[in-house]
């Protein structure tokens, strides 16, 4: 294609009205034109300088090797790359056929002022949610396949993540859509589409959190100290006492995870940990080989509690450095007690696994299994409705620290619980000690304002009211009919009556075999007459 290099705003205009009419074809058309739309911005100034030129070549050779744009088929999959500068966003739709990468549509958009103080992870959403928009055919008939090496799916599912990238999450819930690891792209015409090469967000280092540990065993126990300090110079102060029987070297390793989940709590993500235990930094280190049983455990679970962290570092130093940590310790382990330091009781090992005690035995699937087994393994039901229905409402709900909850515009986390907790739960909310016996509605409010939720609280809490003995017994009585009351439309005595003629009956004496009944709308008065013969003068007699 044979562009004149403009003169004027006029031709700029018309060059921008020609990319606009290929954006389909032209891959980052924004980012291309941006030098284009910068020049009309100036209104009647026209100023055709070195950078506009370079945009100008760059727009001719690209404009004179378009790529070949495909269509897809019912049933194929879509794959979806994304791309975030300073001042765009832009997206590519392809299909993959016989190996090879076609692209479908090319999207790109400006970002607005506010958009453009959007967080990396954010442009990346709002790409996909413009991509979601503009592309809504294809997004509806074929799955999409989200490939970035970015944590973007977990952004969106995150305890703290902003409201707009919730409000996104939800809007993109309707479309079958997966996020994978981006691969290497393969066609040339795709080249320049490379997310980490195009921006890269400078990012705000976080200070390394500081935790000295010590155990202690004496003869009246045995207990650990944690003295924590936060990057801003803040320092907290932990005993925690075992009421298990532990060896030293148990006891330094309990202290040295429990200092690390307390870090960890706090959101701590770069901690430094200090210790005067060789034997535990050698074997976190692989120094010293792990040949006990329980040491190993122990070794495992450290590992376990620091694979979350980006940075971790345990550092040996000598008893005389670790002084604070130390006496907090022997303090836990003795029978003494001071105010001042916040003091905890552990009851059983970090090593003991909590799965080994069985509580309930039971046969039925939960209602959640599915959606657990996808949120963390992304397994998906092989019927395809139940898979894309799945995969719409998982949008709802999180998985924080083992446990599933769910999400809510204007309550908090609801922990998801089982047929069996949810059976207890209502049991003792109704008729426990502060229960009440309330009603069917009001009892599932409560257990959802408690913090708790399943699918079929209403239902559930409704039969069990009907089922309580004590409901039926002292209840209030209910006065109210049981069918609906008729309005009455004359108040008035007499005023208005209804008449009917019933028979005919077995014939009496006279003949008569008719009767003849009238009925006051008010009073409920009663008038009727026998007949033999049902005629127009007898009516007009009875009346």
């Amino acid at each position: 294609m044979n562009l004149p290099e403009p003169d004027c705003i006029k031709d700029v205009q018309k060059l921008t009205g020609r990319m606009a009419a290929l954006t389909r074809l032209i891959s980052k058309s924004v980012d291309r034109s941006l030098p284009f739309f910068n020049v009309l911005k100036q209104n009647k100034k026209f100023k055709w300088g070195e950078t506009e030129r370079a945009a100008f070549e760059a727009v001719k050779r690209h404009l004179q090797v378009l790529p070949t744009i495909a269509r897809p088929e019912e049933g194929d999959t879509l794959q979806l790359y994304i791309s975030a500068s300073q001042h765009t966003v832009a997206t590519v739709l392809i299909i993959e056929k016989d190996k090879t990468q076609i692209p479908v549509y090319f999207v790109s958009h400006i970002l607005e002022e506010a958009e453009t103080r959007y967080s990396l992870i954010e442009k990346l959403g709002l790409a996909v949610l413009i991509a979601a928009r503009k592309l809504r055919p294809y997004f509806d008939a074929h799955g999409i396949q989200v490939l970035t090496n970015y944590p973007l799916e977990k952004a969106m599912q995150k305890m703290n993540t902003s409201g707009r990238l919730l409000k996104w999450a939800i809007e993109l819930s309707e479309f079958h859509m997966e996020y994978r690891p981006r691969m290497a792209i393969k066609a040339q015409a795709l080249s320049d589409f490379i997310v980490e090469a195009s921006y890269q967000e400078e990012e705000i280092k976080e200070g390394i959190w500081e935790v000295a540990v010590d155990g202690s065993v004496t003869k009246s126990g045995a207990g650990a100290g944690v003295i924590v300090t936060s990057p801003e110079g803040d320092q907290f102060e932990y005993a925690i006492k075992f009421s298990f029987q532990a060896s030293n070297n148990e006891a330094e390793y309990e202290a040295a995870i429990a200092g690390i989940q307390i870090c960890t709590a706090a959101g701590a993500r770069r901690l430094m940990l200090t210790t005067d235990s060789q034997l535990v930094t050698n074997q976190f280190s692989g120094e010293y080989e792990t040949k006990e049983e329980s040491m190993k455990r122990y070794a495992e679970k450290l590992k376990q509690s620091v694979a979350q962290l980006e940075i971790f570092e345990i550092k040996l130093v000598p008893r005389s450095e670790n002084m604070l940590a130390d006496s907090l310790s022997k303090l836990a382990s003795s029978s003494a007690l001071v105010k001042s330091v916040m003091m905890e009781v552990m009851n059983r090992r970090s090593t003991e696994v909590l799965g080994k005690e069985v509580m309930v035995i039971t046969s039925q699937p939960e209602w959640y299994d599915t959606l657990w087994a996808y949120k963390r393994d992304g397994t998906l039901p092989a019927e395809k409705t139940e898979a894309r229905r799945l995969i719409r409402n998982s949008c709802w709900f999180v998985i924080i620290r083992g446990q599933l909850y769910k999400r809510g515009f204007s309550l908090p986390l609801l922990r998801c619980i089982s047929a069996y907790e949810s059976a207890r739960l209502i049991e003792e909310i109704h008729e426990g000690v502060c229960g009440n016996h309330q009603g069917g509605k009001t009892l599932a409010l409560k257990c959802q304002r408690q913090g708790y939720y399943w699918p079929t609280m209403l239902t559930d809490a409704q039969e069990y009211v009907k089922k309580c003995e004590k409901c039926q017994v002292f209840s209030a009585v209910i006065n109210r009919p049981a069918n609906d009351l008729m309005p009455i439309l004359n108040p008035i005595p007499f005023a208005q009556w209804g008449m009917d003629i019933l028979g005919p009956f077995t014939t009496a004496s006279g003949g008569r075999k008719f009767l003849i009944v009238a009925v006051d709308y008010f009073t409920k008065w009663i008038e009727a007459e026998p007949v033999a013969k049902i005629t127009a003068n007898q009516v007009k007699k009875f009346i």
